[in-house]
């Protein structure tokens, strides 16, 4: 939107996910689904509200909120294609919270585990 007027994305959401869930999002295009998972994500502070993931609050306490969420995004916001395999699965565990020592064991372990390690650019 162009000028100085502003678009409500979302508005007055209540979403309660049980634990241990898979949960499709689906919808129309603008309907606000990209933004909506931004926000437990951390990558979006919502204006007014909170969100919690597990009993944390993803805005005070986010190591202990991104503990309790995982989420793939469709389509090209998935990974940053400018990166290696290897970078994207280094940058998603950073932002996830893990210790630079457990991300890069998680970054091993993970194409390994699903046969995808030949193309995944390391640094070994």
């Amino acid at each position: 939107m162009y000028g100085t007027a502003q678009a409500r994305a979302v508005d007055e959401v209540s979403l309660r996910v049980p634990t241990g869930s898979v949960f499709g999002f689906p919808g129309p295009n603008g309907a606000g689904k990209t933004t909506t998972i931004k926000m437990p994500a951390g990558l979006l502070t919502p204006t007014s509200g909170q969100v919690r993931l597990g009993g944390f609050d993803v805005a005070r306490q986010r190591s202990a909120a991104m503990a309790q969420f995982g989420a793939v995004l469709e389509g090209s916001r998935n990974v940053y294609w400018s990166l290696s395999a290897w970078q994207n699965l280094m940058h998603f565990g950073w932002l996830k919270g893990l210790r630079k020592a457990r991300v890069a064991d998680r970054a091993k372990d993970l194409p390994a585990g699903l046969g995808l390690w030949e193309r995944c650019s390391s640094p070994w």
